[in-house]
């Protein structure tokens, strides 16, 4: 009997749930992930994801449909979802993409342990035929360059060309500073 909730019986209690939850996996085919939990001494609150599964069993979460809307964007297509890469001398299987974090995109599973990982671009320039992907116009208005780099400016991320991007970059790094002497 639980009298006072921790880390350690909300890890049991995680297995618990997800084990109680396979029952319904199996009669649905749909598949659940148990995520994170907020809790205090008293009650807790756990993040529950169902995805269903499609007929070649890839689980279809929103990393997943995030790729294969958007994999073009990064040089890359479809059937890269579930290639094995090797970055940094590990080994990684493509999961999906997180369109929110413009630096890491690339969402992979370490082989060694299966946990997430966001990776850089640059981790799948081996897949793609193009390692600085071209993504249009620079969106500086005074630019007629052709954007190769995404910055996140006022919460929006824009792409740019590599002497905008550098410029945005020195920006960046002269207002911390300023900010950091004040």
């Amino acid at each position: 009997m639980i009298t006072s909730l921790d880390k350690n019986n909300l890890k049991t209690l995680r297995s618990a749930m997800e084990s109680a939850l396979e029952q319904v996996t199996k009669q649905y085919g749909v598949k659940f992930r148990v995520g994170s939990a907020r809790f205090s001494p008293d009650a807790a609150t756990f993040k529950v994801e169902v995805a269903t599964v499609s007929t070649d069993g890839v689980v279809n979460t929103k990393k997943v449909a995030e790729f294969k809307h958007c994999c073009h964007q990064y040089g890359l297509k479809e059937e890269h979802l579930g290639v094995y890469i090797t970055y940094n001398g590990m080994q990684y299987k493509i999961s999906g993409l997180s369109l929110s974090s413009w630096r890491y995109p690339i969402l992979a599973d370490r082989i060694s342990d299966g946990k997430t990982f966001k990776l850089p671009e640059s981790a799948v320039a081996s897949l793609t035929s193009v390692v600085s992907p071209s993504f249009g116009a620079c969106q500086n208005t005074s630019c007629a360059g052709l954007a190769s780099e995404r910055r996140k400016i006022g919460g929006k991320v824009v792409t740019l060309c590599e002497s905008c991007a550098i410029l945005h970059d020195e920006a960046m790094a002269e207002l911390k500073s300023e900010a950091a002497g004040s």
